[in-house]
């Protein structure tokens, strides 16, 4: 399972930036989202509409752009401005083909981006879903976290995406607050 994360890893950073998106955001006047997930093997599990069709997807700080990998003909979903892309293998290992699809629709709850890109792994390979006992469909990270201040609550399995513009930190003896330096699209905790 190392493995797959290394290359999911190594995957982020070999696929070309395409630019900027809209952003993720929520409905205007919003102060925040609470977001319930499933916590699975140390992993945040939250489920993502794209383009309508509902999916699971793991929450990962070090990945830049959403990347779906165990999609299935029944969950049909549809990609909008698709292309043909090859991605380097792991190592020296063989290229995989895969698609960028841009202008794709995410909704988590009220928290929405009508203009995001995503990647597409065709390898069949890829599929966390026995090792995590549910339907995984792929990985988000950073494109969802850099709009909003997140505080996630591992014990009650939630997350709270707050707008920026109305966030104040709050005096708490059962939550800390950790500066976070952002590198390449990577959040770090020193």
């Amino acid at each position: 399972m190392r493995t797959i994360f290394k290359f999911l890893l190594l995957l982020t950073l070999c696929i070309p930036f395409y630019g900027l998106t809209q952003g993720f955001e929520l409905p205007n006047g919003k102060k925040f989202e609470k977001v319930n997930f499933k916590l699975i093997n140390n992993l945040i599990i939250v489920p993502i509409e794209v383009n309508g069709a509902m999916l699971s997807f793991i929450l990962d700080s070090g990945v830049s752009k959403p990347i779906l990998f165990n999609v299935s003909g029944q969950d049909s979903i549809q990609l909008r401005n698709v292309s043909e892309i090859t991605i380097s293998g792991l190592g020296g290992g063989e290229p995989i083909k895969g698609l960028s699809s841009k202008d794709n629709f995410f909704k988590l709850e009220e928290i929405r981006n009508f203009k995001q890109l995503l990647y597409v792994v065709l390898d069949k390979e890829m599929n966390f879903s026995p090792s995590l006992g549910i339907p995984i469909h792929g990985i988000i990270g950073y494109d969802l976290f850099r709009d909003f201040v997140v505080e996630i609550n591992y014990s009650s399995e939630y997350i709270k995406f707050h707008d920026p513009k109305f966030y104040s930190e709050k005096e708490n003896t059962k939550s800390q607050t950790l500066p976070l330096t952002i590198r390449r699209n990577k959040a770090y905790v020193e």
